[in-house]
């Protein structure tokens, strides 16, 4: 087993110290519903168009949100059909209702559910093309 060479100084354990409180100043403070639900939309999409562009897709973030929003983008025809379903089926996965989900179809389940409906629409769409 691996076991690095370290120790935890002062200066360290300050810095651990001060990022934890700050988190907990996060976690624990009010945001209003609206900007809840903004900041997780622009959030899947920043995901979204970061893991379209780790697989090579050229479209900026702008054009990523375009999509996720229904919108038409000039764009090849590849970087939309990459883009667009999973940009779209993270947006229509629904939020937690306070904060509990059902057990037997948890949040996996959902996902799954999404992306596995866009995947037969797209396959059928290449069927056609």
């Amino acid at each position: 087993m691996f076991k690095p060479n370290y120790s935890i100084t002062s200066n360290i354990l300050s810095n651990l110290i001060k990022t934890a409180e700050a988190r907990a100043v996060v976690d624990n403070a009010y945001l209003v519903p609206k900007w809840k639900v903004a900041l997780r939309r622009e959030a899947l999409i920043k995901n979204a168009h970061a893991s379209t562009a780790i697989e090579g897709n050229p479209l900026s973030l702008e054009q990523v949100s375009d999509l996720a929003m229904g919108r038409d983008i000039m764009a090849t025809r590849k970087s939309r059909r990459s883009a667009k379903p999973f940009s779209q089926a993270r947006l229509l996965v629904p939020p937690p209702r306070n904060g509990r989900r059902d057990a037997a179809r948890g949040p996996l389940w959902e996902k799954f559910s999404v992306v596995h409906k866009m995947y037969k629409e797209w396959k059928n769409s290449r069927r056609n093309a």
